[in-house]
């Protein structure tokens, strides 16, 4: 690990090219937002990768925003130009709600009920087909983006979830993330999208609880169901104790060099489509 600032240690690097040898090429960069993660994506066309980058914070970015604009001034390759910029933010936190209830006269309201957030937060949206995926971000860590990148894309991870690995062409479909210190689950049945929520997880044991948890209230019975996981090796315990419970558990089999396996730990999402 390499300590890069007062509250920021770069915990895993992997870099193809230097910034010399991208001069002249249209490049894109994902950014992933979490309270205790910032990293980040370079590639080329047709999503080459150059560079990817995971950064621990000491202190969570609601406690100290300053953080992000740290993070930026250490980084050369931040402070470079990109064609396209995402910012895609990891919170737990998020709700799927009908369009017409997303409308921003409604943003207020629906706040306060779905998230209790605070006077500091604000309401996001990232469009999920026929539904919004609402979430709160802080609002003085979503400025600081702004300031930096006032023409980056913003959505959350679970519609690049959506967007990515689930088909609404199969009958049904159940899909369980891991996000850390989180799961992400997410249930469509053909092109409706019928659940998604996240859940703490702390121990594999907990987190096996909230998917069999789930699927009963789902009436998703787990002797014939077919679910796949994201971001879990199949040696790990969480993954080993699903398959324990239930008929037939699939691990996406994503072809990653050696050296990114560990990236794909801190953000597959990120990593995954290269």
């Amino acid at each position: 690990m390499q300590v890069i600032g007062n509250n920021l240690t770069e915990s895993f690097a992997y870099t193809t090219l230097t910034p010399d040898q991208v001069s002249g090429k249209a490049l894109a960069l994902d950014i992933g937002i979490r309270s205790n993660l910032l990293s980040y994506t370079v590639y080329a066309r047709e999503r080459q990768l150059i560079r990817i980058v995971a950064t621990e914070l000491v202190q969570s970015l609601a406690e100290n925003e300053t953080q992000f604009t740290q993070w930026v001034r250490n980084d050369e390759w931040l402070g470079m130009k990109y064609e396209q910029v995402n910012i895609v933010w990891n919170d737990a936190r998020f709700s799927l709600v009908p369009a017409d209830y997303a409308r921003p006269q409604h943003a207020a309201t629906l706040a306060r009920h779905l998230f209790q957030t605070d006077s500091f937060e604000m309401l996001r949206y990232s469009d999920a087909g026929k539904d919004q995926l609402l979430f709160p971000v802080n609002e003085k860590v979503y400025y600081a983006i702004r300031g930096r990148f006032p023409d980056a894309h913003h959505e959350h991870i679970a519609c690049r979830i959506l967007n990515w690995y689930m088909d609404p062409s199969i009958d049904q479909e159940f899909l369980v993330v891991n996000q850390g210190d989180y799961l992400q689950v997410l249930y469509r049945e053909g092109e409706k999208l019928q659940f998604c929520q996240s859940f703490p997880s702390s121990t594999p044991g907990e987190g096996a609880y909230f998917v069999l948890n789930t699927m009963e209230k789902l009436a998703i019975h787990r002797e014939k169901a077919s679910i796949r996981t994201l971001g879990l090796s199949e040696e790990s315990a969480l993954f080993q104790s699903l398959d324990t419970y239930i008929r037939s558990v699939k691990g996406w089999n994503i072809p990653l060099p050696e050296a990114l396996k560990q990236a794909y730990s801190y953000h597959p999402l990120l990593v995954s489509k290269l």
